[in-house]
């Protein structure tokens, strides 16, 4: 890095002004400068208060990575920290500890800034770093430690203005740094994989189990390949490294098990085959297969096995079964339950006082005896017998919560109809609430205006279907769920 401007103290160019996120002009000029705005501390302040306040700016901004996006500044301010605690420490003056803590306070000040600053000015350098210690490069040693003091080379650079150059530069340091993610992603999946093959070579795999070696080491090479052209194909990447173990770790075994039949007397193997068939024929029940070749005795245990297999198979079919009727036990009892309270809510009401029916969980109550005069919102002595008769479908169901709608016809404004709605919704909470149905809290009253018209507007028997209450009532709580048992009808279609 040219360190040109740490020396000349030129004033910021306008890349880093228009970099700024947006900080005033002046404020970026004193960002950038070498001697930042320090404001004083007054004598009277208590010294260590203001170390440990500066100590936690100073963890604050390191949280946001101003240690490597603003390594000078942020250098400049631990320096002015340490020196602060050192005159405290060494009881000197109080003056001297404070000009330190407020230095340093500015400093930090510059580094968090400056790290704003390189976060928008190298998005996609400070991005691969980011991937690359997280697949672990730091664990590589030297490899990262040199793309890590180029890394910081670019971010101070931004802080010393010279921001064409950190430009240039990053785009180099992110190959860098991509090339050191890829490796560290290789190093830590295939550390194991490698060490396996390595030893079964040792061993005398090349020699002993040849045609596994070979298929092993192929296994090798392609997780190699595809690991370079898909880094970020974690799911896939991932079954293979898992396949690719799994082959290393057999390549392992069949060689020790190679080598320890060459070294035995060909009775001895075909023994060892024997008794390992006899005991897995005995664990199944079988009879005595000693008197028979290898080949059948092999037959009449897998035979066994794949049975036992169609037992377990029927077993957890069997048992899924149960589970799925237990589970609907609580949606059918909840089913039922809705179905006696709409049968008994639904007795409370003639015709042509209200409709009553089950949508969702809900049982909703549709007020056609409740008619509010065009334009208005006041209910009427009429309407008090009815919803008496609300009043007792709502404390069927204990302590619900329900939802008062106001409905209109298209008559008016949109703005008129949903004020009015919400009018006429809020007149049949105002009577329940005062009538003691239920607490303020578990009532809401909803205006919906004109928007969900029961039958067209174009005749005045249509337009006073949709000047209308509805009220919904949920389960009380704690009760179970009440699932959907019916669907609400069509506008203008009779419930069902």
């Amino acid at each position: 890095m040219s360190p040109r401007n740490m020396r000349d103290g030129r004033r910021p160019s306008s890349r880093v002004l228009e970099l700024a996120l947006g900080l005033s002009v002046a404020a970026v000029f004193a960002c950038a400068s070498e001697t930042p705005n320090v404001q004083s501390i007054p004598v009277s302040a208590n010294p260590s208060e203001q170390i440990d306040a500066l100590s936690a700016r100073i963890d604050q901004s390191r949280q946001l990575s101003a240690p490597v996006l603003s390594p000078t500044w942020f250098g400049r301010a631990q320096a002015s920290l340490s020196s602060a605690k050192e005159v405290r420490d060494q009881g000197g003056a109080v003056g001297e500890i404070l000009r330190h803590v407020a230095e340093g306070n500015a400093q930090i000040e510059q580094a968090t800034k400056y790290a704003k600053v390189s976060e928008n000015v190298l998005p996609g350098l400070i991005q691969a770093r980011a991937d690359a210690r997280a697949a672990g490069a730091t664990s590589l040693g030297e490899p990262y430690d040199e793309v890590e003091k180029k890394f910081l080379e670019v971010t101070a650079a931004v802080e010393s203005d010279d921001v064409s150059w950190a430009e240039r530069r990053a785009g180099d340091v992110e190959k860098e740094l991509r090339q050191v993610e890829l490796q560290a992603i290789k190093a830590s999946s295939a550390t194991e994989i490698r060490s396996l093959v390595e030893k079964a070579r040792k061993d005398g795999a090349q020699k002993l189990v040849p045609a596994t070696l070979t298929e092993t080491e192929k296994m090798v090479k392609d997780l190699d390949a595809f690991i370079t052209a898909n880094r970020y194909a974690t799911d896939e990447m991932g079954e293979r490294v898992a396949a690719t173990l799994f082959h290393a770790k057999r390549l392992d075994v069949l060689t020790r098990e190679a080598a320890a039949i060459q070294k035995n007397a060909p009775e001895d193997d075909v023994l060892q085959r024997e008794r390992t068939l006899a005991s897995v024929a005995a664990e199944l029940a079988l009879p005595d297969l000693r008197d028979r070749d290898f080949g059948s005795q092999v037959a009449t245990v897998s035979n066994a096995v794949r049975e036992l297999r169609k037992d377990r198979d029927y077993l957890v079919t069997q048992n899924q079964g149960l589970r799925e009727r237990a589970a609907a036990l609580p949606q059918l009892e909840a089913e039922q339950r809705l179905n006696e309270l709409y049968t008994q809510v639904s007795e409370y009401f003639t015709k042509d006082e209200a409709e009553v029916y089950k949508q969702g969980s809900q049982l909703v109550v549709r007020l056609r005896g409740v008619q509010f005069p065009v334009g208005e919102s006041v209910l009427q002595p009429d309407d008090y017998e009815l919803l008496s008769k609300v009043q007792k479908a709502i404390r069927t169901f204990g302590a619900p919560t329900v939802v008062v709608e106001g409905h209109t016809d298209s008559t008016g404004s949109p703005t008129v109809n949903e004020h009015l709605s919400q009018q006429r919704a809020e007149a049949v909470e105002l009577y329940l609430v005062a009538n003691n149905t239920l607490p303020q809290d578990r009532i809401t009253a909803v205006g919906k205006g004109a928007s969900e018209p029961l039958a067209p507007n174009d005749s005045e028997e249509g337009r006073a279907k949709n000047r209308r209450i509805d009220v919904r009532i949920d389960a009380a709580p704690g009760s179970a769920a009440l699932p959907a048992v019916a669907a609400q009808p069509a506008p203008g279609q009779p419930p069902k």
